[in-house]
């Protein structure tokens, strides 16, 4: 009788402590790499609100502003930067090219002073 033992294989450490992958060795949350984030840079003197980055983004990363620029516009601001997929999404459909995005390790502080 052959026993059958089921291998839980996780990217980017998301697996349980001690995960073992397909091969069958196992991973611990301190050999994985670090995760890396994803932080918009999003030039608000340029952006126009229309909205349409926000709209494309499936994981809702970005939103609207409640402040106005410069020109009289809402721009679009990073508000769940961790749920960020890297798809490029948001830039690729901004007509005014105002997003670029930045990989950063997680442990990164990116609050501005």
């Amino acid at each position: 009788m052959s026993t059958n033992k089921a291998h839980i294989c996780m990217k980017d450490g998301d697996g349980p402590k001690g995960a073992v992958g397909s091969s069958g060795e196992k991973h611990h949350p301190a050999s994985q790499p670090k995760k890396k984030r994803h932080i918009h840079r999003i030039d608000s003197e340029r952006c126009k609100g229309c909205g349409l980055c926000v709209s494309a983004c499936p994981n809702q990363v970005l939103g609207q502003s409640d402040h106005v620029n410069p020109k009289g516009y809402y721009p679009a601001v990073q508000v769940q930067p961790d749920k960020c997929i890297f798809c490029a999404l948001c830039c690729l459909i901004c007509p005014d090219v105002a997003i670029t995005i930045d990989e950063v390790a997680s442990d990164t502080d990116t609050r501005k002073t």
